[in-house]
């Protein structure tokens, strides 16, 4: 009998052309990253997660600051920042709202989404199914013993390509490797990765496969081609 293994569920805020991710606390804005200080994420996220209820001053005060005395007036900055990032006015306001004397309510029209993490799988040398979930931005591929996935055959370089997260999901991309890097067959330098994608990499066709929901590529096997070492992997 397999052992079963538990797909990470995500879950995703879309407001107006914005999607915020509140377990990785990034930003995007039309697909391209919004860099925001770790406060400001917090307050958003609570903001957001909140979405159309009146947060009391203290209620933020203590979901952002928990184990640290704030006075009012750092709240009060921190929500004049977040607004200049999100293009907000607070005569005006697209996204915050301030209740005077008492809080904030965040007004956007917010769609809560929730999807499984992608993951890579593979059968490794000894015959296990293998799984590698894609937590990072960027996950580094190649023969490196520090790389998130490393890989021992010979014909794979040290740094052989790297996964390359947006909002639209992971692309792979070939870091100039001596044998190169295959999808579904065909040699790239950089390609956007469909659930079912078939990755190949070096002379020896190490096979990896890309899932972004188990449903969608069930039936598919893959051949063991060489041992595999994942440092943040779990075997089947």
């Amino acid at each position: 009998m397999q052992k079963m293994v538990k797909h990470p569920t995500k879950c995703f805020y879309d407001f107006e052309t914005y999607r915020l991710d509140p377990i990785e606390q990034l930003l995007w804005c039309n697909g391209v990253h919004v860099p925001l200080s770790p406060t400001l994420l917090q307050l958003l996220v609570a903001l957001v997660e909140s979405h159309g209820r009146l947060i009391e001053k203290e209620e933020l005060l203590k979901s952002v600051w928990p184990d640290t005395f704030v006075e009012e007036g750092n709240l009060t900055r921190n929500i004049s920042s977040l607004r200049r990032a999100l293009g907000d006015e607070a005569k005006q306001p697209r996204f915050i709202e301030t209740i005077p004397w008492r809080g904030y309510r965040f007004v956007a029209e917010v769609r809560k989404r929730l999807a499984t993490a992608p993951f890579l799988k593979w059968i490794s040398s000894e015959g296990r199914e293998e799984t590698l979930f894609l937590r990072k931005d960027e996950v580094l591929i190649g023969r490196r013993s520090d790389s998130d996935l490393a890989l021992t055959n010979p014909y794979i370089s040290r740094n052989h390509a790297k996964l390359v997260r947006s909002e639209l999901g992971f692309s792979i991309v070939d870091l100039k490797s001596s044998h190169g890097t295959f999808v579904n067959g065909h040699q790239v330098d950089c390609h956007e990765l469909q659930a079912g994608d078939r990755i190949a990499l070096g002379k020896e066709r190490v096979e990896l496969i890309f899932y972004t929901d188990e449903g969608d590529t069930a039936s598919k096997q893959v051949e063991p081609e060489s041992r595999v070492n994942g440092k943040e992997h779990s075997g089947e």
